[in-house]
């Protein structure tokens, strides 16, 4: 809960320097499995960002009187470098990005030390780094495409009573995810 508080304080005062000193930006970009957004401030070279990614699952048997659902907020912060500054109309800009990602998780299984177990295993933190080019219709509107490597890292306790349905568990579960990543999105600016 500190971490979101500081997140929303840190957006907030984002947003309230924007107009001081550069134009805002929303970006956009769909996926397969998980939505982003996000809000910048475009400086010209540099565009600092702060976003929000969610997704969940639900698993739902009636003959065996199961209901399980979870879902991770991903929170991420980061960074575009663009090496052509210039937002006229027809530019292509090609940039890095790269950016630091935490997510929080909750499940209902039904049983708190089981949903206890799974929110640690889904609570992770990672980094982006891509490389893309935004094409821009006009001063305010553009189009864009990155290609990047994803690295998430993970690790939780898993201890669990012996029970009729589980056997006694008491592990540490290390998790590495590496893996490369294509997206497109829009990206509006104010």
């Amino acid at each position: 809960m500190r971490g979101l508080i500081i997140a929303v304080t840190a957006l907030a005062l984002l947003v309230s320097a924007v107009p001081a000193f550069c134009s805002g930006m929303l970006g956009v970009r769909p996926g397969a499995l998980v939505q982003s957004a996000h809000f910048g401030a475009d400086m010209g070279t540099l565009t600092p960002f702060v976003g929000l990614d969610y997704f969940s699952v639900g698993v739902t048997m009636d003959d065996a009187d199961v209901d399980i659902s979870a879902g991770v907020y991903v929170p991420h912060v980061g960074a575009r470098f663009y090496f052509n500054p210039s937002r006229d109309p027809g530019t292509v800009s090609p940039y890095m990005e790269g950016s630091l990602l935490f997510s929080f998780a909750s499940a209902d299984l039904g049983d708190a030390t089981i949903d206890n177990m799974i929110e640690e295993a889904l609570s992770f933190w990672g980094l982006n780094i891509a490389f893309g080019a935004e094409y821009f219709f006009n001063e305010r509107f553009g189009v864009t495409g990155m290609y990047g490597i994803r690295y998430l890292k993970d690790s939780a306790d898993l201890e669990v009573e012996e029970s009729d349905l589980w056997d006694e568990v008491d592990s540490e579960l290390s998790v590495t995810y590496k893996a490369t990543y294509a997206g497109v999105g829009l990206n509006f600016r104010f």
